[in-house]
């Protein structure tokens, strides 16, 4: 009989080792979901278990997941989503209904906290049987060695690795420019090192701080990056490449860091984009109230009115002088819509919307 319930505070170890034992097979060698996801397993300040939630077949642990609640606000106004990972089943219990045992518990506990949507990374067709669908997206600029021999007037950067101790002023940066603020001070520079990635202080010739940026060397990817002087980027990249002996690099950017866009676009080889963020959404007006209030707030959009039957329910999302509201209505809709097929609608660059594109994602070491 399978039984999934919520872990107790010191279940943390329990949960790391059915992680560890259920990846263990198609992970390299050493792989630790310490290392992996830092915030959740090795902060010191939170105990993350009660996120969790561990199977058990005839009381015997089997299998876990983690289910991180987040809130944040735009325009004054509270927004609540989730956040699925470490979604485990030991090797030898697979393939016996358990991961669906595991999503009917998630499931619930997205619904008794109310969020407005949920999200997670991995396989499409594994979590669109969930109800989940890939939709938000960010940008991936290349550069190459060819890229930095010919990059003229480059400043010089300095890479300080960051710890706890000299993370301050990036943390100062990460508040002013990012939108969600999912941090605080105390897993700010674990954060960074998700996915085994590094945290970097960049400085210039002078030793004066000028940025920040989240590096995963094995992958050739800059994860994230901040800067307070966008025109030190050029070194940035000049100083990872040559300093990691790399012939190509990678930089992951929001569609909302509309400045590094820009200036990446004039100076990158090429860039892809990528959609590895899934969404689910559970409060359709919430959901469409989040996403348009975050798009009005960096993009403003123009006025407009737009009616959705999403799944039988009719909502009006009006933007008039700057504000947006959201409310049902009875008015004859302009679109028809599953909640998955919304979700596509509203962000797919060939998406069949008659309005401008908008936009959603997550900075990639806040994923989970």
């Amino acid at each position: 009989m399978i039984k999934i319930e919520k872990a107790l505070p010191n279940e943390k170890e329990l949960i790391i080792q059915i992680a560890n034992d259920t990846f263990k097979p198609i992970r390299p060698e050493g792989f630790d979901f310490r290392t992996f996801h830092p915030k959740v397993y090795l902060n010191p300040t939170c105990d993350y278990s009660l996120n969790h939630y561990i199977a058990r077949e005839d009381n015997k642990p089997v299998g876990t997941f983690g289910n991180l609640i987040y809130k944040t606000n735009i325009n004054n106004r509270d927004y609540s989503f989730s956040f699925l990972g470490t979604v485990s089943v030991l090797p030898e219990y697979q393939g016996k209904g358990i991961m669906k045992e595991m999503m009917t518990s998630l499931e619930k506990d997205n619904l008794d906290h109310h969020v407005a949507f949920a999200l997670l990374t991995g396989k499409r067709k594994r979590y669109n049987y969930y109800g989940y669908e890939k939709g938000a997206f960010s940008y991936a600029f290349s550069f190459v060695s060819y890229t930095i021999e010919h990059m003229k007037d480059t400043k010089e950067v300095i890479l300080e690795e960051m710890t706890s101790e000299n993370q301050k002023k990036a943390y100062e940066l990460y508040k002013k420019q990012d939108f969600y603020h999912l941090r605080d001070q105390s897993n700010f520079y674990l954060t960074l090192k998700s996915c085994e990635a590094k945290g970097y202080n960049l400085l210039d010739k002078n030793h004066n701080f000028i940025g920040y940026c989240s590096f995963l060397e094995s992958k050739r990817e800059v994860v994230e990056i901040m800067m307070e002087d966008i025109s030190y980027l050029p070194g940035v990249i000049k100083t990872i490449m040559i300093s990691s002996h790399l012939d190509i690099l990678n930089i992951n950017v929001s569609p909302f860091q509309k400045e590094l866009i820009s200036y990446l676009s004039d100076i990158a080889e090429n860039f892809n984009i990528n959609t590895d963020l899934h969404i689910k959404i559970y409060d359709t007006k919430e959901f469409l109230s989040f996403i348009y209030e975050l798009n009005n707030k960096y993009f403003n959009l123009k006025d407009r009115e737009v009616v959705y039957d999403i799944d039988n329910e009719l909502v009006l999302v009006s933007i008039c002088n700057g504000a947006v509201n959201v409310t049902n209505t009875d008015r004859k809709p302009d679109y028809t819509l599953t909640k998955k097929e919304l979700i596509t609608h509203l962000f797919a660059p060939l998406s069949d919307r008659k309005e401008e594109q908008l936009y959603f994602d997550l900075l990639e070491c806040d994923r989970f």
